[in-house]
C-alpha cells in the first residue's frame, strides 16, 4: 500500500497524473508474466498480444515515437513503473489475509500500517506547510475521496460483481486522468501518447475476454 501510493505521488511529481496512471496499469501484464514463469505455462494467445500492446504502448508513451529520445523523465519513467510493479505485489501477496479477514479490514490495517511508516522517512511534525483553504480542501478530497472511498467503492462491487469486471471497469481511470489532465493542467498531450494510452488500457479488456473453448463449454 505505501509502495503504491509514493510511488504514484512521485510518478506525477516527476511526470504527471495522466502518464502515471497510465504507467500503473501496465500492472496486469506484468501479473501475467510474473504467473507464467512460476507457473511453468506459456502465457495464453491474449496475455502475448496484451503484453505486445502493452510494451508498444508504454514506448511510444516514455518517447513519442521517438527511438533514443524519452519524452518524459527518466524518474517520471522509472516512478510510473514502480507503481506497476507495487500494484502487482498488492494484488497477489493479500490473497489469503483477505479470504480470512475480508477486503475493507486488510485494506484498512494497511493504510493505518503505511501512515506509520510514512512518518519514519517524513514526520508529519516536521516541514508542515501552511493549511491555506485551498491546500486543506485539496488533501482533504485526496485522502477521503480519492484513497480511502475509492477503495471502499472498488471493494465493495466485488460484491455485486466479478473481479475481472471490476477491473475492466476500472480501466476508465487512466482515461478520466488523461482528459482531466489536458483539460485542467494544459498538459501536452498528442495523438502519439493518445495512442499508447490506448494501447495499454486496451489489454485490459482483452485480459477481460473469456478463452475460446470456455466460450464454448459455456454454451454446450
Amino acid at each position: 500500500m505505501f509502495s503504491i501510493q509514493y510511488a504514484y505521488i512521485m510518478a506525477i511529481h516527476f511526470g504527471n497524473a495522466a502518464t502515471a496512471t497510465v504507467l500503473q496499469f501496465t500492472n496486469p501484464i506484468m501479473i501475467v508474466i510474473f504467473l507464467a514463469l512460476v507457473n511453468r505455462r506459456w502465457p495464453r494467445h491474449q496475455d502475448v498480444i496484451s503484453i505486445f500492446m502493452a510494451v508498444i504502448g508504454t514506448f511510444l508513451l516514455a518517447t513519442h515515437g521517438h527511438i533514443g529520445e524519452l519524452a518524459m523523465s527518466n524518474l517520471a519513467l522509472a516512478w510510473g513503473l514502480i507503481t506497476a510493479v507495487a500494484t502487482v505485489f498488492y494484488t497477489l501477496l493479500p490473497q489469503k489475509l483477505i479470504d480470512e479477514f475480508g477486503s475493507v479490514s486488510v485494506s484498512g490495517w494497511a493504510m493505518f500500517i503505511a501512515g506509520i511508516f510514512a512518518n519514519f522517512i517524513h514526520p508529519v511534525w516536521q516541514n508542515v506547510p501552511t493549511f491555506t483553504p485551498q491546500i486543506s480542501s485539496l488533501l482533504i478530497f485526496s485522502i477521503v475521496l480519492g484513497t480511502a472511498f475509492a477503495y471502499m467503492i472498488f471493494i465493495q462491487s466485488l460484491a455485486w460483481i466479478s473481479p475481472t469486471t471490476a477491473s475492466t471497469l476500472g480501466a476508465i481511470e487512466p482515461l478520466i486522468a488523461t482528459i482531466l489532465t489536458v483539460a485542467f493542467f494544459h498538459v501536452d498531450f498528442g495523438w502519439i501518447d493518445f495512442l499508447g494510452a490506448l494501447l495499454i488500457i486496451s489489454t485490459v479488456f482483452i485480459q477481460a475476454l473469456k478463452p475460446k473453448d470456455q466460450l464454448e463449454n459455456k454454451f454446450k
